[in-house]
């Protein structure tokens, strides 16, 4: 099998051979990763070696980069619920507190603490 431009004549990531293909227009021997021949100009059919794992690993980042974004959204929005459940405690527990307080100073001298 011949080798690639490289010198390597598979992929080291996933074993795919490297071997130079030819142009179905001349037959001149190119590249794997040539779009076009260098001696014709034809365009060269099929995708070059290594583009299949570069597609499936950029839409797998997409995916991946959609779910963050959704997860990231999600927590914004738990957070600022949360936020304001416990500016509502707050609140509540200051008032509760004044309540307290208020009934405790202005409670019947009479009862023995």
């Amino acid at each position: 099998m011949s080798e690639s431009g490289h010198g390597l004549k598979f992929c080291p990531r996933c074993g795919e051979g490297l071997a130079r293909r030819a142009c179905a227009a001349c037959g001149t021997l190119l590249l794997s990763e040539a779009k076009h021949c260098h001696e014709c100009g034809a365009e060269v059919e099929g995708q070059p070696h290594g583009w299949h794992e570069l597609v499936r690993q950029v839409e797998a980042l997409k995916r991946q980069v959609a779910t963050l974004a959704s997860d990231a959204e999600g927590l914004r929005e738990i957070t600022q619920r949360k936020s304001g459940r416990m500016k509502q405690r707050k609140e509540l527990s200051e008032q509760a507190l004044g309540s307290a307080k208020g009934s405790v100073d202005g409670g019947d001298d009479d009862v023995p603490f």
